[in-house]
């Protein structure tokens, strides 16, 4: 069984955590998106962290996303460990 916190790689550079909610909201509900920034710019590192409200929601926005192709680059959706996000 998934958790309802999901990892999220392969995210294009120039989107934003309210792109990422924007997108995962549309299989479940979503309660927090963290993406992972360098420290020094505050540039995207290209992958990110998603909790969604249940943990059906999860498994939804697993089978649904990974492998989700935007702005040409294919989401990878798998399950997180609970003290990623």
């Amino acid at each position: 069984m998934v958790g309802s916190k999901l990892y999220v790689g392969n995210i294009d550079f120039q989107l934003s955590e309210l792109d990422i909610k924007d997108i995962f909201s549309k299989v479940g509900g979503v309660h927090k998106v963290k993406l992972v920034r360098d420290p020094f710019d505050r540039t995207s590192r290209g992958y990110g962290f998603v909790e969604m409200v249940t943990d059906h929601d999860a498994e939804k926005a697993l089978e649904a996303l990974n492998g989700y192709a935007i702005n040409g680059r294919k989401l990878r959706v798998q399950s997180a460990n609970s003290n990623d996000i």
